[in-house]
């Protein structure tokens, strides 16, 4: 603390407040200027500090009094009981596709690529574009999209070697995933 004329007041009133009970009054405004023998201002700006360090409260037009201490109360968690129930039992192990991975295999689980590769915006306009559609109500086919086996055995058909037959609409399997299993097959 400084040495100048409020942090004296602040240092003698925090004494002062130690030893006195929770809500006793403090002297007024004018017997502090007058036993400390400052301004009224140096005894409010004394005043001010003692009431953010949180050991007086003022009331306008009663007086200045030494705050109670107040200890937090515990939180009470037990309406979280009765509201979202308490588990039967322990809760299943998560699935295989909300495991981690290890850094050397691939995952070929539904999911989306990392966040810095995911053109979020554009994510956003198609889900909203699809979820107005009928197509958002069904599943599609578990072995596949026809439209889209045709257009990857299309592709792959391209750049098979000659002499070799290329693949047929049946022979390709798409897998939901992200970008990071495909570039590894085709490697």
């Amino acid at each position: 603390m400084n040495n100048d004329s409020s942090s004296r007041i602040v240092a003698h009133l925090k004494k002062w407040i130690s030893s006195a009970a929770p809500g006793a009054k403090l002297p007024s405004t004018r017997s502090l200027v007058a036993e400390y023998q400052a301004s009224p201002v140096t005894v409010q700006k004394a005043l001010q500090t003692l009431t953010a360090q949180g050991l007086i409260e003022s009331r306008p037009g009663v007086g200045t009094f030494v705050r109670a201490v107040r200890s937090a109360r515990p939180s009470d968690y037990g309406w979280q009981t009765a509201a979202l129930r308490s588990p039967l039992a322990p809760p299943p192990p998560a699935s295989s596709t909300m495991r981690n991975v290890a850094n050397d295999a691939i995952s070929f689980h539904s999911g989306y690529p990392d966040r810095e590769l995911l053109p979020e915006r554009l994510v956003r306009a198609a889900i909203a574009r699809a979820a107005r559609g009928d197509a958002a109500l069904f599943r599609p086919p578990a072995a596949g999209m026809p439209e889209l086996q045709s257009w990857f055995a299309h592709e792959l058909g391209a750049s098979t070697p000659a002499g070799t037959t290329p693949p047929n609409p049946s022979d390709v399997v798409v897998l939901p995933g992200s970008q990071s299993g495909l570039s590894s097959i085709f490697s």
